[in-house]
This record gives structure tokens, sequence and C-alpha cells, in this order.
């Protein structure tokens, strides 16, 4: 890449602008102007003066030479010839002199003119028409930068300089400039040379390719991702995830037809950020783990991305749940009849089959028929205030009648036990009830 920066040569006043912002111009093309009068005086000047030394010099040869001829016939003394000569000689010093001079006013009249010194696209104009310019400024009027032919500077590793150094010899070498994501090829180029000191700091080798880019889509000081082609080298292209590294070296895990991870050693390649080539150990069109391999093991079964988990169907007989639902369902489930039962059931007073077991509930039958279980605490309280009022029913109508516990809401009604079997009740006024 060639940049030059159009610094004016000659101070002056930027009289015109040729150029558009973002311009493509030919090498040697009229850019801008700077006010020539100046120089154009200058160098009529220098003109003159050197006609003027000119026409002394003629006349000093002239009369050189008729001082010879009076030598010669013993006119004259030998001095005045040798003065004359030596002011023929400073006089053609002076000439030199002055035509030195002139062609540097011309040269100056030359810089009024700012034209291309390459073909290249213009930058953004710093200057504007009608602004004083000093000549070697820091700012220039514009930046000219050369597009075609454009070269790309790029590390190569030290371990693979050997590898590029041996593709080189056996003829060009292609290079791809690749955009930010590595997958638009901006444009196509060919190896040039490598430099020749590694950097001890990142242990890499600079490098330089040449593109064409004749399309333009390469621009100055662009970060490009490089691709060089060394060779061909069979193998498959995996992703980097797939490959895993453990104490017997580079493995990866297949999947079978059966959905059963297999443990396969590979034997590693070239490699990208993306992918990485096998050379051994896996074929074309084989099924690789890339994501959650830390949780597979050799011989075992895997679920696939977007598949359902391996066991029996949602809804299927005897399916499960997730862990700790089914407890957490039947706890829900002898909540919710805990509740019915406060709400409405009376106890059981039936001899057979009521009474609960050591560490079980009590059977009752609630409003809408159906049967629950009742925890032991509760059954027990029904027991005792069902035995109690009994005692009172026998002792007799006369005798105070005691008030017997009830659950909440309705009052306790004799129901028939969960097996059927007819029993008696104490209505909460303590009057005995067939």
């Amino acid at each position: 890449m060639t940049q030059v920066v159009l610094r004016p040569q000659v101070s002056g006043v930027l009289t015109e602008v040729l150029f558009t912002e973002g311009q493509t111009v030919q090498k040697g093309q009229l850019l801008a102007r700077i006010d020539p009068r100046p120089f154009e005086q200058a160098l009529t000047q220098a003109q003159g003066e050197r006609a003027r030394i000119q026409a002394q010099l003629s006349a000093a040869r002239v009369t050189l030479g008729r001082y010879e001829t009076l030598w010669k016939q013993d006119s004259i003394a030998r001095q005045d010839v040798d003065t004359q000569a030596a002011l023929v000689k400073q006089l053609e010093g002076q000439v030199q002199s002055a035509t030195a001079s002139e062609g540097n006013a011309r040269i100056n009249l030359g810089y009024a003119r700012i034209t291309a010194p390459i073909a290249g696209r213009i930058g953004l104009r710093a200057v504007d028409p009608g602004n004083m310019v000093q000549a070697g400024a820091t700012t220039g009027i514009a930046t000219l930068t050369q597009m075609t032919p454009i070269d790309v500077k790029f590390a190569v590793p030290q371990d693979r300089v050997p590898e590029v150094l041996a593709a080189q010899r056996t003829g060009a070498l292609p290079v791809q400039a690749l955009g930010g994501t590595r997958e638009d090829v901006l444009a196509a180029g060919r190896f040039l040379t490598l430099d020749n000191v590694i950097d001890t700091a990142t242990g890499t080798l600079q490098a330089k390719a040449r593109f064409d880019n004749a399309q333009g889509q390469l621009f100055p000081n662009q970060f490009v991702n490089v691709r060089l082609q060394l060779g061909a080298t069979p193998g498959v292209l995996v992703p980097v995830t797939a490959v895993r590294t453990g104490p017997d070296g580079d493995y990866v895990y297949v999947v079978d037809a059966e959905r059963v991870a297999h443990m396969r050693p590979v034997k590693r390649g070239g490699a990208t950020v993306d992918e990485v080539l096998v050379t051994s150990g896996v074929q074309a069109g084989e099924t690789v783990i890339t994501e959650g391999g830390d949780r597979v093991k050799d011989g075992g079964r895997v679920s696939l991305a977007g598949e359902r988990p391996m066991g029996r169907a949602s809804g299927a007989p005897g399916a499960r749940g997730p862990r700790g639902g089914g407890q957490r369902c039947a706890r829900g489930r002898r909540r919710a009849a805990r509740q019915r039962c406060r709400a409405g059931p009376a106890p059981c007073l039936g001899r057979t089959g009521c009474g609960p077991g050591p560490g079980k509930g009590i059977a009752a039958r609630t409003a809408a028929g159906g049967t629950v279980r009742v925890g032991a605490r509760r059954a027990r309280q029904w027991r005792l205030a069902a035995a109690a009022a009994a005692r009172t029913a026998r002792e007799g109508a006369g005798h105070a009648a005691r008030r017997t516990p009830h659950l909440p809401g309705d009052a306790a009604r004799a129901t028939p036990c969960a097996r059927g079997a007819a029993g008696r009740a104490v209505s909460r006024h303590g009057r005995r009830r067939a």
C-alpha cells in the first residue's frame, strides 16, 4: 500500500482545487493550483540575469581573441592576455550560476501546479481554495492512497514458517481475504514474501500478500482475516468443540444409530478458529458430540438436541414425572382431603374396619360420597369424642348431655362406615338417635 500526503512545495495562495473528495485519479493528473504569478516573475528575472551575463561573456571572449593576436605581434604584454582569459572564465561561471537560478525559478513555477504522484483514491480535502498554504506544512491539502494493487500484512506463527517456505518453493500460494465473520471472501490474491526477523514478543513472522483489488473492496488499514493455502491434506473437518484431549491424547465421541456414544481416538491436523481437520479416526457422515461432552461416558446413551429424553413418553402408563413430583402430588392430595374432611365428613363409629391401624388414618366418607383418609391424631380425637357421647347416652336422658366436638361447618351426623356397617352416632345436642 502506498499513501501520499499532498503537501505544497511552495508558499502561496491556493487558487483552484480540481478534484472531488473520494475521486479516483491517475498519475500526473492536475489536482490543484497555487497562484503562479510570483513564480513567473522570478523566472523572468532569472532569465534576464542569465542573458546579461551571457552578453558579458561573449564580449570578454572577443576581447581575449584580440589580445592573443596582439600578443603574437608582440604589441602587448603577456599579463594582459592572462587577465582577459581569467575574466572570460569568471563570466562563464556567472553564466552557469544564472542558468541554475533560472532552472530553480522554473521548478518553483512548476510546483504551483499540484499533480498526483501516483494513481489512487483521494481522501477528504483539508484546505479550501483561497487559503494561504506554506511549503512543507504538516497538514497537506489531501491524502492520496493507492488502491490497486493493495498489499496485506499478516503474522505467521514461527512453527509454521518451514511449511510456508516449503510450499512457496512449489509455486505461487493462493491467499484469501475474509471479513470479520470469516464467511465472506472479500478478495483473492497471491502470497509475496516473509520478513527476515521473527518478533520475539509474539513468536510470529510478518508476511505480505498482494491483491489486485479491482472492485475496491479492500481499504487501507482495514482489518481482515487472511487464509493462506499451503496445500491439500485428506481428512474430515469437525467443529473445534468436538475434539477433546485426555490422558491418551485427542479423542471424540461418535454417536451411532442407536444413540450410543463411543469414545474414539483421533489424529489432529490443521485448524481454523471454528473447525479442525481430523486426519484419522472419524469418517465422513458420522455424528460427533460437540456440546455436553463432559457428561458423556463411553457406551452411554445420549439424547440429541431437539429430541425428547430417553424413556417413556409423557402420559403413558407407569410414566414418572420429574424427581420428587410424585411425592409432592401425593402430599397435595392428602392436604386437600384433610381440608374436605374438616368441612364436611362426620366420624365413622362402626366397629368393622373403621379404626385406624398403627400409624394410619381413619376412613371417612365425604358429603359427595368419596372416601378419604384423615390423620391419626384427628381420628383419635374422633374416637374419644364418640366414646364420651356413648357414655352420656347410656346414662339416660335425664343426665346432662355433653356436647361433642364437631368439624367446622355442618353438624356431626351419623354416616355409614367405609365398609357399609351401620353405626350409632350422637347429635351435637346429646340426644340419642337410632
